[in-house]
């Protein structure tokens, strides 16, 4: 898999953060689309009944864009539901498409909404793994990631994000204490498979500590 392909995987990842709803967003059908994705994203694996939930969140989506063009939530939605099943067709045979989704559809939830977190993470994870010749900036990621946390304090999966991010960039005590807040997050909300990848992420930054102890 090529590493644009890996990066859209990653990115895509990121997107299990969801909220259920935008508080300032009035439109019915987009706010059945974020909860739509949600569902889709809180499934372990993607299955049939996963990829049933994404192509009825890119149809909901893609409806309501249809009729207000300029909702960052639809935007966002449509994004992430279509880059999903895009990835499940095959990463690499549908790379082009894929950055084309996130330049047409990403850049523009951001544009229309600047603190919408959601995007914000997503687009801080595009910018992390793509090499800079290909537009990556990997400081411009992780501040993006950082605000996004800000933003969505209370979301497991950008928290996850943003604390593997910083042990990437090797800033490990801080990428220890976000790992540890995305596994208390994960939880009290009882979303089990952040809870297991932020407890994984937590004996990979703790295990180096523990060995130096020993010495």
């Amino acid at each position: 898999m090529s590493v644009i392909a890996q990066t859209v995987l990653v990115v895509l990842a990121a997107i299990a953060a969801t909220l259920p709803a935008r508080a300032d967003e009035l439109d019915q059908e987009v706010l059945s689309a974020e909860r739509t994705l949600r569902a889709a994203e809180l499934r372990n694996t993607i299955d049939s009944t996963a990829l049933s939930l994404y192509h009825e969140a890119s149809r909901q989506a893609e409806s309501a864009l249809r009729r207000n063009p300029d909702s960052a939530g639809a935007n966002f939605v449509y994004f992430a539901a279509t880059g999903r099943i895009l990835i499940a067709d095959g990463a690499t045979k549908n790379l082009f498409t894929l950055r084309t989704l996130d330049k047409q559809y990403l850049d523009k939830a951001i544009r229309l909404d600047p603190g919408y977190a959601n995007a914000l993470a997503a687009k801080g994870g595009v910018l992390l793994k793509l090499p800079r010749m290909l537009g990556g900036d990997s400081e411009v990621g992780l501040e993006l990631l950082r605000r996004a946390t800000k933003l969505n304090p209370g979301g497991p999966g950008t928290r996850l994000s943003f604390a593997r991010a910083l042990a990437e960039d090797g800033r490990r005590d801080e990428a220890r204490d976000e790992a540890r807040r995305a596994a208390h997050l994960s939880c009290i909300q009882g979303r089990f498979k952040s809870f297991e990848e932020a407890s994984a992420l937590l004996g990979e930054l703790e295990a180096p500590v523990a060995k130096a102890g020993l010495n």
